[in-house]
């Protein structure tokens, strides 16, 4: 094979050849880039608007947050006030700790108690008691509720035929309306 060209003309072809290449591909990754750049222009301009809206959103939120805590701790308020108004007791009026001995002596064996809650009754000022616990037979319910009932202090007495379903190991809820008794 014959070549035409010397030795010296050809590295100088190629070192031309590869210049140009660096050259085009340089131009074409410039291009490329700047396509990009426009491309994402408008992804940018729309991600700071929503940026711009989400924040608007939150702003709001928290001042309609702060208003509401405002009337949300004055609710607190209120029900803390109402509570303490049920625990303290006064001269004439029935005390917790009274009733609260009186279910608490007049439980039997085979009773275990395991809440209690206390409302006042605003028109009477008695007390709206509820218990909640589990009873191991049924006739051991129906003597604590008879024992409940034989106190003078309890104006009513209620307990669901529901929590006389099971005869052995059941859960119960009996209600009590107690007031200061007659003398």
């Amino acid at each position: 094979m014959y070549h035409l060209l010397p030795l010296a003309e050809k590295r100088l072809l190629l070192s031309e050849y590869k210049t140009r290449f660096l050259i085009v591909s340089l131009v074409a990754l410039l291009v490329l880039i700047l396509l990009g750049i426009v491309f994402l222009l408008p992804s940018l301009f729309l991600a700071d608007a929503k940026n711009q809206a989400v924040n608007s959103r939150i702003k709001i939120l928290k001042d309609t947050v702060l208003s509401k805590q405002d009337s949300t701790i004055s609710t607190i308020f209120e029900s803390t006030k109402s509570d303490l108004k049920l625990l303290t007791s006064g001269q004439d009026s029935l005390s917790l700790r009274t009733l609260l001995e009186t279910i608490i002596n007049d439980r039997i064996s085979g009773i275990s108690i395991r809440s209690f809650s206390f409302s006042r009754i605003e028109a009477d000022g008695s007390i709206l008691a509820t218990i909640k616990g589990v009873y191991t037979e049924r006739d051991s319910l129906v003597a604590f509720r008879k024992s409940l009932e034989r106190e003078k202090i309890f104006n009513r007495v209620d307990l669901p035929i529901s929590s006389l379903a099971k005869s052995k190991n059941a859960d119960f809820t009996i209600e009590l309306v107690a007031s200061e008794p007659k003398k």
